[in-house]
């Protein structure tokens, strides 16, 4: 976790993080299309807000348990792990496309979010090592390659929605167009020198259990942020404040793109910032980006605030990771990781499913309002999390 300012070399670290980011990228551009058409997806199913909200709830809790097995599943596939992994992955996406009914799509959900929790702790694995052998910051870089791709898919979904492209169809040839992606994360030679997971698992002792239990949180109140933003966005735009399909998709894009650009900021910063410092001022902008969303009188006051609710939220979880795995030895790294990531995941079954009860109640300014809470919730834990890092 470097303190002090490091020479930039974006071709290296681009280089160094072929594998990871090639995952990252399909990761991002299935879940900006899901959330770019998840209108089209309620109207299909015929379901409401709270219904809704208990769809994220069961695709959640599934993505938990994808998480906790993720390092079981790199030790079982070796060199292999990353490219079948993320395979799997992309093919779920054929599946929400085809449901008609709230328990079918619940279930498509769910196997689009356990294949990309495996595929998410896997990368973070991967990036982890690569930082340790590198003695570089990486998670902001391969993080904006998410967020960068998750504003393509939710940009070209919005318009094929426009056009009148059909779910299934459009995530047909989403699929189509991510499949090259899996050339890149074949591995081989000296990669897998740092596989995503141990031949063995690894003990933990009462200190590992803290990390996880501070860094888990941390994340925690980042992934309310940006998967309450991710599901949300575009019905807030399009229902609360009257906006067409072309624009409400511009919600979860504007979200994907300023997390992108604040990931790949956060990437230069990183190199010359205190990881505390950079935290706390991500905090606040985000808060303040939620509340004006929440208030916002017009589609483009709202579009504002997301946007200073992505870039705030953008370094957030990678800044996390980083740090967490500087608490950890080479071996427990990957399952340390997991088990933070899965607490952390708590944030997308609460995230969602918190902000389809509050909207059922009193209406989705009132869900944006609570991500503000979230946003400011982070600097509780931040300075334990940091005295453990630093240990």
């Amino acid at each position: 976790m470097p303190t002090m300012p490091q020479r930039a070399d974006p071709q290296g670290d681009l280089a160094a993080s072929r594998t990871p980011l090639a995952g990252f990228t399909a990761m991002g551009a299935i879940w900006g299309a899901l959330a770019a058409m998840l209108p089209d997806l309620r109207a299909a199913i015929g379901a409401s807000d709270a219904q809704l909200g208990a769809v994220f709830l069961f695709a959640s809790t599934v993505g938990i348990c994808g998480m906790l097995i993720a390092p079981r599943v790199g030790r079982l596939l070796g060199a292999r792990a990353l490219l079948l992994t993320t395979a799997a992955m992309i093919a779920a996406i054929l599946l929400p496309g085809q449901a008609g009914a709230v328990w079918a799509f619940a279930l498509c959900l769910a196997v689009v979010a356990f294949s990309s929790a495996v595929v998410d702790v896997l990368m973070n694995g991967r990036v982890a090592a690569t930082e340790a052998s590198r003695g570089r910051p990486l998670m902001n870089l391969n993080h904006a390659g998410y967020s960068l791709s998750f504003f393509a898919g939710a940009i070209l979904t919005g318009v094929a929605r426009d056009a009148g492209v059909s779910p299934a169809a459009a995530f047909t040839g989403l699929a189509v167009i991510l499949a090259p992606l899996l050339l890149l994360t074949r591995e081989g030679g000296t990669e897998t020198a740092s596989s995503p997971a141990p031949a063995q698992p690894v003990a933990f002792g009462r200190a590992l259990w803290v990390v996880t239990g501070l860094g888990g949180g941390l994340i925690l109140f980042a992934s309310v942020l940006e998967a309450g933003t991710e599901a949300w966005s575009a019905l807030h735009l399009e229902r609360t404040l009257g906006a067409g399909p072309a624009l409400g998709a511009l919600g979860p894009a504007m979200l994907g793109l300023c997390m992108g650009m604040g990931r790949l900021a956060g990437q230069w910063l990183s190199l010359r910032m205190p990881p505390q410092r950079m935290l706390r001022g991500a905090a606040g902008i985000a808060a303040a980006g939620a509340g004006l969303a929440a208030a916002a009188p017009t589609p483009w006051v709202a579009l504002a605030g997301l946007a200073a609710l992505g870039l705030g939220a953008s370094v957030m979880i990678p800044t996390a990771l980083t740090m967490i795995g500087t608490a950890a030895t080479p071996a427990q790294r990957t399952a340390l990781i997991a088990r933070s990531y899965a607490l952390g995941f708590l944030g997308y079954i609460c995230g969602p499913a918190a902000m389809g009860l509050i909207s059922q109640v009193a209406g989705l300014r009132w869900s944006f309002a609570m991500l503000a809470l979230a946003a400011l919730a982070t600097l509780i834990l931040l300075p334990g999390l940091l005295r453990r890092a630093r240990r």
